[in-house]
């Protein structure tokens, strides 16, 4: 591992989605032959060891029953890094990446610059980064905004103070199912829980029933992507308090121009082939 200088950890949970995951890799790796990818994969995704070597990686591939959700699939690619001795940035790739959120080239590449040239000091993230539309704290830790979790880069830094721990079970099995539906924890900020509420249960537009083509979920799959939020905004949270920076990857271009690209992106999300894949797929990250 003393040659590699890039590290990806990926995670192929929609067969719809594993093209796509796949351009992104080549594009965050070319050019560059020292590098190793963790793919992490459900059982329904097929194998892609094969396409991973052909970027000249050094390919690891694991199976996930795909419980912890995302960061569940993220630990288990960490563990397989951190066992091969690597100790430098490493990316997180979510097979989502692009398809959710737009994904462009200028931010594949600040990803990669960011993994390439890391800060040595400061527990940083660099991906999207959403601002706190409130005053969101989690665990008494102020949280003025966070990375959305389907693309990002962790300086080692980060990870030191993460304690090399992306997923927490405490926080994922955190959100409840009571009788009066879904229930957060108190260590949300009543603003914040305000929002993931909010976010989870609006029909319209701008709700995540919407963003993952959910028109009526059940109880139990609304509590366990409760969960997955919960460990988005612990990531961020942690690195704050740590004195860190959240980096955005997003490239910065003139209002008119971000609107444009924009809407024709969720236009094509809207109407593109992969809708269908969101509803028929047991989750969406």
């Amino acid at each position: 591992m003393t040659r590699a200088r890039l590290a990806l950890v990926c995670y192929s949970f929609y067969p719809a989605y594993q093209a796509r995951l796949l351009r992104t890799v080549r594009l965050f790796l070319a050019g560059q032959r020292e590098s190793v990818v963790v793919m992490v994969r459900s059982a329904q995704a097929p194998s892609c060891l094969a396409a991973l070597v052909a970027c000249g990686a050094q390919a690891i591939e694991i199976e996930t029953d795909g419980s912890g959700w995302e960061f569940g699939a993220y630990q288990r690619g960490l563990a397989a890094l951190l066992g091969l001795g690597w100790a430098g940035a490493v990316t997180i790739l979510n097979d989502t990446a692009g398809i959710h959120y737009a994904l462009r080239r200028g931010e594949i590449a600040a990803l990669r610059q960011f993994a390439l040239d890391p800060p040595t000091q400061s527990p940083d993230i660099m991906g999207p980064v959403q601002a706190a539309p409130g005053l969101f704290k989690y665990r008494d830790l102020d949280l003025p905004a966070w990375v959305r979790s389907n693309a990002f880069t962790l300086s080692p830094a980060a990870l030191q103070v993460l304690q090399q721990r992306l997923f927490s079970a405490e926080d994922f099995e955190a959100p409840l199912i009571t009788a009066q539906g879904l229930e957060l924890p108190q260590t949300l900020s009543p603003a914040l829980r305000q929002y993931v509420r909010v976010w989870l249960m609006a029909s319209g537009r701008h709700g995540w029933r919407q963003h993952a083509g959910r028109a009526d979920p059940p109880l139990p799959l609304l509590r366990d992507k409760a969960g997955s939020i919960l460990l988005e905004m612990r990531l961020a949270a942690r690195v704050l308090a740590a004195g860190g920076q959240l980096q955005n990857s997003t490239p910065r271009a003139h209002p008119a121009w971000q609107f444009v690209c924009e809407r024709a992106f969720y236009l094509r999300r809207r109407f593109g082939p992969w809708r269908s894949a969101r509803r028929s797929d047991r989750h969406a990250a």
